[in-house]
């Protein structure tokens, strides 16, 4: 039981170190600061996967708050982006934990979290922060994520398939 419990939190450690890295310094900031596109969604889906969407949630919100600490990019804290972050690693978790890895459950999930944190609650959040107009956010969004969340599960596919087989081979 030990074992498993270290085992469960060093690797949790590894993907949060891994989504501060993704997120703050190998990502592209769209004109306006309004997105970001970067590879963040891999640790976020393998927490998901193996893990589940408590642990998710909870390695998706501690690598906000750490990543906000390390580089903020010039942007300023908000407990609402953390929120959601924690609701984009319940999501992965809910599609992904216990389940076959398969492309569409990939794309699925990827389009899943586009939809509800991307496109739904982060323009809130910023409407909130900067008073900047609702629609005018989600408008300047819609084209990238329309984009991004298929393309994110295609990438996904193979790093869950693969790290799904080593684990399943392992066993």
């Amino acid at each position: 039981m030990l074992k498993q419990n270290v085992r469960r939190l060093t690797t949790l450690g590894l993907l949060i170190a891994l989504d501060v890295v993704l997120t703050r310094f190998f990502s592209y900031m769209l004109p306006g600061n309004l997105d970001r596109i970067s590879l963040q969604f891999l640790p976020h889906s393998l927490g998901g996967m193996l893990f589940g969407p408590i642990y998710a949630a909870i390695s998706c919100i501690a690598g906000d708050i750490l990543g906000m600490l390390i580089n903020s990019a010039g942007l300023s804290f908000s407990p609402l982006i953390t929120l959601s972050a924690g609701i984009r690693g319940l999501i992965y978790g809910f599609i992904l934990y216990k389940k076959p890895v398969t492309l569409l459950r990939c794309i699925v999930a990827a389009c899943v979290v586009t939809a509800v944190v991307d496109l739904g609650l982060n323009p809130i959040w910023m409407k909130i922060m900067y008073g900047q107009g609702y629609l005018a956010i989600l408008t300047a969004k819609i084209p990238v994520r329309l984009i991004y969340g298929p393309v994110a599960g295609l990438v996904m596919y193979p790093v869950l398939k693969r790290t799904s087989e080593a684990i399943d081979k392992k066993s």
